[in-house]
């Protein structure tokens, strides 16, 4: 283990964690024991989507960028982002006196005036450098990265 390291502002609080870490796959049995924190391992992708640099650019106190990015890598094949945040926005509509669920969808948003909804979370989205311009090659790598931002964003609501 590392020794411990100043904090980025990316970083996850204890309270968030709590709430993350049990959605965070176990080690794989009969595998290697891991060698680093699952928690690091999310800071840094935590980083990675608010600095927009790339894999290669992680600050040397986050665990080598070739590990963090073999972890969101193999999450993101796993799928692991969109039930979190499916998850966590069911929280945040329950802690904000709202059904778990929508009961209304928005087919047009401009017939019903919600647009700014849209706009809104595009504006969440600008938060998150990664998402400024299309960096990525696979459709999937992107989408994980806008599940990850909603996650964090929920998070921060939440703890």
């Amino acid at each position: 283990m590392r020794a411990a390291r100043k904090s980025y502002l990316t970083d996850l609080t204890n309270e968030q964690w709590d709430l993350l870490k049990e959605f965070i796959p176990a080690a794989k049995p009969g595998g290697r024991p891991r060698k680093v924190e699952p928690r690091e391992i999310v800071n840094a992708i935590f980083y990675i989507l608010s600095a927009g640099c790339p894999w290669r650019m992680l600050p040397h106190d986050f665990p080598v960028w070739q590990t963090v990015y073999e972890y969101f890598r193999n999450w993101r094949m796993e799928k692991i982002w969109e039930p979190i945040n499916r998850t966590f926005n069911q929280w945040v509509r329950v802690s904000g006196g709202k059904e778990a669920t929508p009961s209304v969808a928005i087919t047009d948003s401009q017939s019903v005036q919600k647009r700014w909804v849209v706009e809104r979370t595009f504006g969440w989205f600008n938060w998150s450098r990664r998402l400024s311009k299309d960096y990525e090659i696979l459709t999937d790598t992107s989408e994980a990265f806008l599940y990850i931002a909603m996650i964090r964003l929920s998070l921060r609501r939440l703890a």
